[in-house]
């Protein structure tokens, strides 16, 4: 399984995020975090962020994602696979998703990889490319992954929103 949450943060932040494990009691959970600055805080998904799922194997593909390519989006990408290698296992993140890209792994009866990484020139519609996991591929495994776009904040200054798309001089 894979959870993707998001929380619009004030001018005083969390300092910390919590995960809480669902599964069985031999069942690994993973979980990572990022943190964005700059996000329009009133939408701060550009679209509907888009999911997808597999079998036979553990290496998420995130799904193209088609924003409405406005100036600064930035997509986000994270990937769940789930496996029995007995071991944490890492992933190779697709090019363009490699800066401060994040994965952890945990090792029990039933293993998890879960990673996240971002692109800040995304192509429209952005298509992420694998992630690739480090371990040996089987047909027992499975993955979940998801594609956001977040959408950038309006400029501003002295908290007004500058929003000038006539062509006629404004007098003071």
């Amino acid at each position: 399984s894979l959870g993707v949450y998001w929380k619009v943060m004030g001018g005083t932040p969390d300092t910390q995020a919590v995960a809480t494990g669902f599964g069985g009691a031999d069942a690994a959970v993973a979980a990572v975090c990022m943190v964005f600055r700059g996000v329009d805080t009133t939408t701060p998904m550009d679209v509907t962020p888009t999911t997808a799922t597999a079998l036979n194997t553990m290496h998420p593909d995130p799904p193209s994602i088609n924003h409405n390519n406005p100036s600064g989006v930035w997509t986000v990408i994270a990937g769940a696979s789930g496996h029995t290698l007995g071991g944490a296992g890492t992933y190779t993140f697709p090019t363009g998703y490699t800066t401060d890209a994040i994965d952890r792994g945990q090792d029990d009866t039933s293993d998890a990889t879960v990673g996240m990484g971002y692109r800040t020139n995304p192509a429209d519609p952005e298509d992420p490319g694998v992630m690739t996991h480090s371990g040996t591929d089987s047909a027992n495994f499975a993955w979940a992954a998801v594609t956001l776009a977040l959408r950038p904040a309006v400029a501003t200054a002295a908290g007004r929103a500058f929003a000038d798309d006539d062509d006629e001089d404004d007098e003071e």
